[in-house]
């Protein structure tokens, strides 16, 4: 009975029982209510839509940390998002979280590395009485001389900058002096007071009046390389090509890791160019020797490109011998120098994969045999006006190889050591880089700068963005 009482009660004041209270809304805030005016369109009361683009982006990396943002220095990233908050292409609500507009990087480039086709994939606002050349000008408005967007193009919902890529292309420009020959190098150096290598800081070696003292060498500076160098350096490069364990030409990997495993597709050297440099006496001008190399493959470890270049540069000059390289891409550990990151650009991306979807407007910067969109060519001038010049005529990076030289001929040769990697409990058995002498010792893998990819760390970083960088 009593139960029938209650189902009685209920169902009468059923509207009481299971009715919502809502609360009172509340006036919409000042930073919603702009949120909302930047979403519409001028004068139509409507509002713009949102839509997926690729940015194609160049960029001089020498004043800023790297590509990924980093509350603690100025980054290529932060300077991206400014930019499109500033010309209302993001909503200030999503200022400062990439993941809400579905930020993506290509490419991971880190402190000093420069660009020219860095792809960056976002949703922003895409304003309908403004066509996606007018957005990339917008968006230079607001950006600095250094950084610029190259194109902008629509694509499709799902599209991931960084996933989507299948191959990408970087350039390291190597100086010919890199190649000296050994038996003067000793010599030149000496000769503007380096002779003292155990007390000096081994991450900056020289002092600025050596630096500058050694510039001024003509007989060093002018060095052109030898035919019999050049090919040496290619059979070097060319090892690398395949599939590899790269363990040694990282940090804090193993053979046993998956993730040392890359695939090179091509490592080529270029015919030599040159590019003067001004010296401080009289002004004069000489005629630096430039040997450009490119490497294609799907995706680099986080310093892999510069050590490679530092081993195939070590066995074109003798320092090193082929059996030493072919030594370090097996199970053993070894160290390896780190070849300067001024030397160092991201040249291009491929998209081929995406591309063969049947996409409507598809990313492809590079069209053998046909005419040059104008994106191209605003790719080929940025590369040449900036990049290059940047490499090869200005004095910083001049002093960063020479540092880099002196460390190698040195300070790294005492250091260079190999294990059997098998068993790493064993005891390491410490050799010179000609593998021609070897003493009992404890080694450990090079500590070298950040540079150019997309690293061993992206997958954690992925868990709080959408896309390493730099």
């Amino acid at each position: 009975i009593r139960a029938w009482v209650w189902l009685a009660v209920i169902a009468r004041n059923r509207g009481t029982f299971f009715s919502i209270q809502l609360p009172p809304s509340e006036p919409q805030s000042e930073s919603a209510a702009n949120d909302t005016q930047q979403h519409e369109a001028p004068g139509s009361g409507t509002k713009d839509p949102k839509r997926k683009v690729a940015l194609l982006i160049a960029f001089v990396g020498t004043a800023y940390g790297g590509m990924q943002m980093n509350e603690s220095q100025r980054t290529i990233q932060a300077e991206l998002e400014l930019a499109l908050y500033k010309a209302k292409l993001i909503v200030k609500s999503n200022f400062g979280y990439p993941y809400k507009y579905a930020w993506s990087n290509s490419a991971r480039t880190d402190r000093g590395v420069h660009s020219c086709a860095q792809v960056c994939s976002c949703k922003i606002i895409l304003p309908s009485n403004k066509t996606t050349d007018d957005v990339r000008q917008l968006i230079n408005q607001h950006l600095p001389d250094d950084i610029r967007i190259l194109d902008v193009v629509r694509t499709t919902r799902n599209f991931c900058a960084r996933t989507s890529r299948g191959r990408v292309r970087y350039q390291y420009m190597l100086p010919s002096y890199l190649l000296f020959p050994r038996e003067s190098l000793k010599d030149t150096f000496e000769q503007v007071g380096c002779t003292d290598a155990q007390n000096r800081p081994p991450r900056d070696p020289l002092t600025d009046h050596e630096t500058s003292c050694l510039q001024q060498n003509r007989k060093f500076m002018e060095y052109r390389a030898l035919p019999e160098q050049l090919q040496s350096l290619r059979d070097a490069l060319q090892s690398f090509q395949g599939t590899n364990t790269f363990h040694n030409y990282t940090r804090g990997l193993s053979h046993k890791d998956a993730s040392a495993s890359r695939y090179i597709v091509s490592f080529t050297v270029g015919e030599p160019v040159l590019s003067p440099i001004s010296t401080s006496v009289n002004d004069t001008k000489m005629q630096v020797e430039w040997v450009p190399t490119q490497v294609v493959g799907q995706s680099f470890l986080l310093n892999q490109i510069r050590k490679m270049i530092s081993m195939a540069v070590d066995v074109a000059r003798g320092f090193a011998t082929m059996d030493s390289l072919k030594e370090s891409l097996s199970n053993c550990k070894m160290k390896t120098g780190t070849a300067p990151a001024e030397g160092l650009f991201l040249d291009m991306s491929y998209y081929d994969g995406y591309n063969n979807r049947g996409v409507s407007e598809p990313l492809d910067w590079v069209r053998n045999g046909q005419d040059e969109t104008p994106a191209m060519q605003r790719w080929k001038k940025f590369k040449e006006e900036q990049v290059m010049n940047k490499i090869t005529q200005e004095g910083f990076s001049h002093e960063q190889f020479l540092k880099y030289l002196f460390i190698q001929e040195f300070i790294f040769d005492k250091e260079r050591s190999i294990e059997d990697g098998h068993n790493e409990d064993d005891h390491t058995a410490v050799i010179s880089a000609n593998a021609e002498t070897a003493t009992l010792n404890n080694g450990d893998s090079n500590k070298g700068d950040d540079d150019e990819s997309r690293s061993q760390n992206a997958n954690k970083t992925e868990q709080s963005e959408t896309q390493p960088s730099a």
